[in-house]
C-alpha cells in the first residue's frame, strides 16, 4: 500500500446485508439495470468507512443515505456538502491510480451546485475492505481532473465509464478536511 489510507473491514455477513439492502431499495424505487451495472452496495460500504472515520474523531455530521432515504449528497460536515465517490477493485491501489467521477454524475454535480466536496474511496473485493483515499473541493477537482474515455487503463484497472479522473496522489489527506468545514 502506498499510504496508510483509512479503511473499514467488512465481514461476509455484512457484505450480504449490504447487498440485500441494495436489492430492497432497488425494488422500492423501481430501479432496474442501473443497479446491476453499478452495485450501490459498494458505494454504501465506502460511505460507511468514511462515517467510521468521522465517528473516530468525534466530528458532528449528517449522514443522508440511511434507511431508504436518498439525497444527492452523502454527508453534510459543517459547510461541506459531500458526495462520496467509490469503485470496486480487485487489487490494492497505488497512489498513481485514477479515481473517477462518471461524466453524467459530474454534469449533475455542476448543474445542481449543491455538492462542494468529493471524498474518494474504493472497495477491495477479495478482502471485503473499504478504503477512503482522500478528498478534494469540487472547484479543485474541476481544475485538476482530466477527461478519460471508457476503456482507458489506470494501473491494472480498465475504466468502465467515460469520466473525469484524478490520481489518488492528487487528493488531500482525509484529516485536512476538518480545516475546510
Amino acid at each position: 500500500m502506498a499510504k496508510d489510507w483509512f479503511h473499514k473491514d467488512f465481514t461476509d455477513q455484512e457484505v450480504r446485508e449490504l447487498k440485500e439492502r441494495q436489492d430492497k431499495t432497488a425494488k422500492k424505487l423501481n430501479y432496474n439495470n442501473y443497479i446491476n451495472q453499478a452495485p450501490r452496495w459498494i458505494g454504501t460500504a465506502v460511505e460507511l468507512a468514511f462515517k467510521d472515520w468521522l465517528d473516530h474523531y468525534g466530528f458532528e455530521y449528517k449522514y443522508w443515505q440511511k434507511d431508504g432515504e436518498f439525497d444527492d449528497r452523502d454527508f453534510t460536515f459543517g459547510r461541506l456538502e459531500i458526495d462520496v465517490k467509490s469503485r470496486s477493485q480487485t487489487v490494492e491501489a497505488k497512489d498513481y491510480y485514477y479515481l473517477s467521477v462518471v461524466g453524467k454524475q459530474w454534469d449533475k454535480i455542476k448543474k445542481q451546485g449543491l455538492i462542494n466536496c468529493l471524498v474518494f474511496g474504493a472497495f477491495l473485493l477479495p478482502e471485503n475492505r473499504a478504503y477512503v483515499y482522500g478528498w478534494l473541493p469540487v472547484s479543485e477537482f474541476e481544475r485538476e481532473a482530466k477527461f478519460m474515455p471508457k476503456g482507458t487503463l489506470s494501473g491494472k484497472i480498465i475504466l468502465q465509464n467515460d469520466g473525469y479522473n484524478i490520481m489518488i496522489k492528487q487528493l488531500k489527506e482525509l484529516i485536512d478536511i476538518d480545516r475546510f468545514r
